[in-house]
């Protein structure tokens, strides 16, 4: 037999048999029987193409042994389901077998049952076996580990060959390989998820461009990373509570006096008013209070948050008054960002304004006349507010302070009286005004007598 398979590689050799004759699918398999092997054909010049229908992958890439020596780590091949795995225990000869697809089998297997597996460098090379149209579902069946691939080709040359990144990851090649060989977030997400690619590397810049707005919160974006990316309020405000848009809540075992607060029972931002130890007197936004020992379980320190979306931005993206104040957003906050006749332009009215606790002479401040702040103020918080008399008296044709008095029926003795009774109707704050005004119409009119005289 020697003899013979000696005197046929001669033949091979030294009289070069046309191989269109013995490249023929049923002449290789002829050579095979004959006890040729893949890497004795290969040496004479036969290539993938003329063998692979002879032989199989695993045979033009491997080389197998039979034995009933195995240890950990060593690569096996299944004879009855012809796939390359490794054990991950061996004791005796009790192995667990873990496969390339990632299932494994374990028990008491023999040896004609596995066969050891040797790489074998007479043989084809990865590159040649691609070429001569080994698919690539081929290599992985057989279990060909990401580390073999990359030994011969950069994944770039793996895609430009048809490997599709789904196949690149069930090869085993990761996020970080893929992002270092040039892939972008774009390609990798038909394979990798958004945390994956996350985790090998790719910003939140490179993901918020191929990513939907869920997957990007499950891997921990807030609103604030989302508008850096240039997310507007109408995107996101569907995916994050309000109060996640405005503010950042830390848990706290001690709170100082000042501090922004979110009661967990009720939901609302208050300020601690008071603070010793554990006890706190928190204030609320709609005036409630809650005092009492208050634990870290039952509130939560909440700081604005810097780069987040400003209250200009949510009201422009249909964020409404009445939740932003729901949430505890204080005057103070409002006019920080908007002017009050900003304010008034987006559909506030003054009362409404008042409510958040702004004041007349903040509104007159901002140029508003008497008139208009007449609609949400009383004369007495208007003159504290800092309009004067005149400013009050004519704040409009129908003031009572106007009504029928003449500079003459001030000016008259007889009448000052029943002038500063109609005065005190209009407000009592101005009671004293218009006394001093009455007590020196009666001097001057007492001094005229006393001249007469």
């Amino acid at each position: 037999m020697v003899a013979f398979r000696a005197i046929l590689l001669v033949l091979l050799a030294s009289f070069a048999l046309t191989r269109n004759v013995l490249t023929q699918e049923n002449n290789v398999l002829d050579l095979k029987r004959a006890g040729f092997s893949a890497a004795e054909l290969k040496g004479e010049g036969f290539t993938v193409d003329h063998m692979r229908h002879a032989y199989t992958v695993g045979e033009l890439f491997y080389t197998f042994s039979a034995t009933d020596d195995f240890k950990q780590g060593d690569n096996v091949f299944v004879v009855g389901e012809r796939r390359v795995g490794t054990i991950t225990a061996a004791y005796k000869n009790e192995f667990k077998v873990r496969f390339s697809d990632g299932t494994s089998h374990r028990g008491y297997l023999k040896a004609y049952e596995l066969l050891k597996v040797h790489r074998d460098s007479d043989l084809f090379s990865l590159t040649e076996l691609i070429e001569g149209g080994v698919t690539f579902e081929e290599l992985m069946r057989l279990g060909i580990s990401a580390s073999e691939l990359q030994a011969e080709l950069t994944l770039a040359e793996l895609a430009q060959m048809g490997m599709s990144i789904s196949q690149l990851k069930d090869s085993g090649f990761s996020v970080v390989q893929c992002k270092n060989e040039g892939f972008t977030a774009a390609q990798l997400k038909e394979a990798y998820t958004i945390a994956e690619m996350r985790d090998g590397g790719y910003s939140v810049s490179e993901l918020a461009a191929v990513a939907t707005i869920p997957e990007l919160k499950l891997i921990g974006c807030t609103a604030a990373h989302l508008k850096a990316e240039g997310f507007t309020v109408e995107q996101v405000k569907d995916y994050f509570n309000l109060s996640d848009m405005l503010f950042v809540f830390s848990v706290q075992s001690r709170f100082s006096q000042d501090d922004s607060v979110w009661h967990v029972g009720e939901g609302r931002v208050g300020t601690v008013s008071a603070a010793y130890k554990n006890e706190y007197k928190v204030r609320f936004a709609d005036g409630s209070t809650h005092s009492g020992n208050v634990w870290a379980s039952g509130l939560l320190k909440a700081e604005k948050i810097v780069d987040g979306f400003t209250l200009s931005e949510l009201l422009k993206g249909g964020i409404t008054f009445s939740e932003l104040t729901r949430i505890g957003v204080l005057a103070s906050e409002f006019q920080a960002e908007l002017s009050l006749s900003e304010l008034m332009q987006r559909g506030l009215s003054m009362a409404e304004i008042k409510g958040f606790g702004v004041t007349a002479e903040q509104f007159k401040q901002e140029g508003f006349t008497a008139a208009q702040v007449k609609e949400a103020f009383t004369l007495a918080e208007m003159r504290e507010g800092g309009f004067s008399l005149k400013d009050l008296m004519n704040r409009n044709k129908h003031a009572p302070s106007v009504k029928g008095m003449t500079p003459s029926r001030l000016l008259s003795p007889k009448r000052s009286d029943e002038a500063s009774e109609e005065i005190v109707k209009v407000d009592s704050h101005l009671l004293q005004r218009v006394r001093f005004i009455t007590g020196a119409l009666k001097l001057h009119t007492t001094k005229r007598l006393i001249k007469r005289r």
